[in-house]
């Protein structure tokens, strides 16, 4: 999109305009744009260096509702082949899941086994899911997979969110952190209220439109928008190299527009009463990254 309006200033600005402010005023409002067509959350991308193999101007991206006149193409990676937002049979809500973090090795995780989805009928078993059984495979292949798979049915079927399926998720240490109903636990980052800074571990999912380093203690913030509930994510600094090395960011421009789904406690500031997610451990954090293509 060439153009964006700014909740915070309250005023549209082209790409080009937003890209010519200074740091300072770009901090001010860069997580507050919405698209001027269907309302939806925007972000910006600044323009490709001169040397980049793929050369692209500055410009707004949002993922878009309906049939919006400022659509852009784009699809989501590490999200199984499928972005459909409808499915032609029930949803599958067969599976209970379960991620046990407890059998660690190496810096390895427990191997975690998905039961294969049916193609239709969905008459299976709703107990297994995914269930430590040894140890040695990967972080991305087992454990996040398993949180990738559940951020991808919230995210793709408003039934699942309503569902009775349970999710329980434990520490390394064997602590159970999550034990609940998807629809009691899983909250989306617009949806992020004061009563939830009570202690209790949820499950808490959306759209990123930001990230940035937090240079006072090296650990590095994940945004959504301002014009939402402005919930922020924070990665402690002794695991943020593994979160970015576990999902292959080299560039935080590559975090923008991204869905995150996060297992911890909400907390509100007392000075901006803004929400805020603390990540102390990888193991809770899944990411589906956003990627342009031309349409």
């Amino acid at each position: 999109m060439e153009s964006a309006f700014s909740v915070k200033a309250n005023r549209p600005f082209t790409a080009l305009e937003f890209e010519g402010l200074s740091s300072v005023s770009q901090l001010e409002i860069r997580n507050s744009f919405i698209c001027m067509g269907c309302g939806e959350v925007a972000w910006f991308r600044s323009a490709t260096k001169p040397n980049a193999k793929v050369n692209r101007g500055a410009h707004f991206n949002s993922h878009h509702l309906g049939e919006c006149n400022y659509k852009t193409s784009y699809s989501l990676i590490d999200d199984f082949g499928d972005t459909s937002l409808h499915s032609e049979t029930p949803i599958p809500l067969v599976t209970d899941y379960i991620v046990n973090l407890d059998q660690t090795s190496s810096g390895t995780l427990a191997d975690l086994s998905l039961v294969p989805l049916p193609e239709n009928g969905f008459l299976v078993s709703p107990n297994g899911g995914a269930i430590g059984v040894g140890k040695g495979a990967a972080y991305e292949t087992n454990a996040s997979r398993t949180l990738r798979q559940i951020l991808s049915y919230l995210k793709r079927f408003p039934e699942f969110r309503q569902s009775d399926k349970t999710v329980q998720l434990y520490s390394e240490a064997g602590h159970i952190k999550v034990n609940g109903q998807v629809r009691s636990l899983a909250v989306n980052f617009d949806n992020v209220a004061p009563y939830m800074d009570d202690g209790n571990y949820r499950i808490f999912w959306g759209l990123i439109v930001d990230a940035a380093n937090e240079y006072t203690d090296g650990g590095l913030w994940l945004n959504a928008s301002d014009s939402r509930q402005g919930l922020s994510i924070k990665v402690f600094r002794d695991v943020k190299d593994k979160f970015l090395d576990s999902f292959k960011i080299s560039d935080l421009e590559d975090l923008k527009g991204a869905y995150v789904l996060v297992a911890g406690q909400v907390h509100y500031t007392a000075a901006r009463n803004k929400p805020i997610v603390y990540c102390s451990s990888p193991n809770f954090i899944t990411v589906q990254k956003y990627r342009e293509r031309s349409a």
